[in-house]
């Protein structure tokens, strides 16, 4: 898992998606005594990156090293994507996944932050409960439009049978 890393063009844009999910530190791939290539947050006193991230970040280099290297797929599913993430990373993700082409995605959360027509369309999200799945659209007989806030609508009942 960490040879791809290995190469400076990966490196540097998992560096960038690490920045911009907030995580503002520079990274190095360094030999270390037993001639093993190993990946450090380049700081004073290099610290070795998978003793000393935090789980959060841990999932994100997770998460970045299948979005690098799912390349015969055509279908990814992730269940409860963002259990590491704070909102605004997870809508990060959300768009991330979103421009990729190449597959597609089906994500669950309990996040209603990410109901959002700035995301995606109604259409796109579902509500999965004990025995169906029901897309948000179809939860309602209101119209919904691209100025309603959908989450607060879905807190507020809207979508509730």
């Amino acid at each position: 898992m960490i040879k791809f890393i290995s190469e400076p063009k990966v490196l540097n844009e998992l560096k960038e998606f690490l920045n911009r999910a907030g995580i503002d530190e520079d990274l190095i791939m360094k030999k270390d005594n037993d001639g093993i290539e190993r990946l450090y947050f380049n700081t004073k006193t290099p610290l070795p990156f998978f003793k000393v991230a935090s789980s959060g970040t841990k999932d994100l280099y997770t998460f970045f090293y299948w979005y690098k290297t799912a390349t015969n797929i055509s279908f990814l599913y992730i269940d409860e994507f963002d259990s590491f993430y704070h909102h605004e990373l997870a809508e990060l993700l959300v768009e991330l996944l979103e421009k990729n082409q190449k597959f597609q995605t089906i994500l669950t959360s309990h996040n209603t932050n990410l109901l959002s027509n700035k995301i995606m369309r109604p259409d796109s999200y579902f509500i999965l409960s004990k025995n169906k799945i029901t897309s948000l659209s179809n939860a309602t007989t209101r119209e919904l439009r691209e100025g309603h806030n959908l989450e607060k609508l879905f807190v507020n009942g809207e979508f509730d049978e």
